[in-house]
């Protein structure tokens, strides 16, 4: 067809496309007022752009071959890469929380007596598996800071009185009041405590841990005066004899299970060494000695010792200026 037969201004400009149909005296001029989308005659399953003048260019596909595919693989990579790494962020944010430390609060509490009700001065307060231990005051009260909330294993300890064992459940804003049961001692005049009783007494009650000491009243009342006898009698713990790998003087008593494992109990005199062990323990005289310390510990890691001390250094204790080196355990 020729330029200017049967075509009008604006189908001059389109080439290649044909004529739209005439509806109602023909096609509305683009010039006319009103919405500028009143310009389009478009017939239903025209697949052309809305606008009369532009040409929408063929999609290209990822899977074509050509900038446009590699542009768009590109997008889909980046998109992926995004939410692996946005997964990998909320996982690490988790364990995050879960790795936390517990919330810790102040716990305070009181110890007073059983009987009348009195606070009991200069008791000790013990938390074996958190290592820590506190006075009561004047007023029979005392504190831990930074105590963690959950259930743990107590003592408490004071001369005179029978020692509370139990397990307690604690959070912020709880707190204790323990009632200690006397334990009257029988006394037989009066005594002075010598600075080497004095020394022990007070190591004894700064170790976070069990200790049962076995008097010289409770040796020399024995019917078996073999210290070793006397030893397992009051341990009160699972002692086997070791096997020769462990103690080759394979003495009855010498070991204690701890937690599944075998362990080897490290007998000390005066401070030093017994490396008889308890076959050694077994040939001293029960007349000379003082009193013995027994400590089991808690941890697996932790060898037993028995502790052993005779008159002669409880009285070189009172009469010099030596000072005792605290009880020592494992810390996990």
């Amino acid at each position: 067809m020729r330029r200017g037969e049967g075509q009008t201004e604006d189908d001059q400009h389109l080439p290649g496309r044909r004529s739209p149909a005439r509806r109602d005296g023909g096609i509305r001029r683009l010039e006319q007022p009103g919405n500028p989308l009143d310009g389009m005659d478009t017939e239903p399953g025209d697949a052309q752009s809305l606008h009369p003048r532009i040409h929408r260019a063929p999609r290209q596909h990822a899977h074509q071959p050509g900038a446009a595919g590699m542009v768009n693989t590109g997008v889909g990579r980046a998109r992926r890469a995004s939410f692996f790494v946005a997964c990998l962020a909320a996982w690490a944010g988790t364990d995050g929380l879960a790795g936390q430390d517990p919330v810790t609060f102040t716990l305070a509490g009181e110890i007073v007596d059983a009987v009348n009700g009195a606070p009991v001065v200069a008791a000790v307060i013990k938390v074996p598996e958190l290592r820590r231990f506190v006075f009561t005051n004047v007023s029979g009260r005392f504190a831990f800071t930074d105590f963690p909330e959950g259930t743990w294993d107590i003592q408490v300890e004071q001369l005179g009185y029978h020692t509370l064992e139990g397990s307690v459940t604690v959070a912020d804003g709880n707190g204790l009041f323990l009632r200690l049961n006397p334990d009257p001692i029988e006394l037989e005049g009066l005594r002075v405590v010598t600075r080497g009783e004095r020394l022990l007494h007070e190591r004894r009650r700064r170790y976070p841990f069990r200790v049962t000491t076995i008097s010289a009243s409770t040796i020399t009342a024995a019917a078996d005066r073999d210290l070793a006898a006397i030893f397992r009698r009051h341990a009160n713990a699972p002692l086997a004899m070791c096997p020769a790998e462990v103690d080759p003087w394979l003495a009855m008593g010498g070991c204690m299970y701890k937690r599944g494992d075998l362990k080897r109990i490290n007998v000390y005199l005066d401070e030093a060494p017994l490396m008889g062990g308890m076959v050694e323990l077994s040939q001293l005289d029960y007349r000379e000695i003082h009193a013995m310390d027994w400590l089991p510990g808690i941890w697996r890691a932790d060898n037993p010792e028995l502790r052993v001390y005779t008159r002669r250094f409880i009285e070189r204790l009172s009469t010099s200026n030596i000072h005792l080196a605290p009880f020592s355990w494992f810390v996990p």
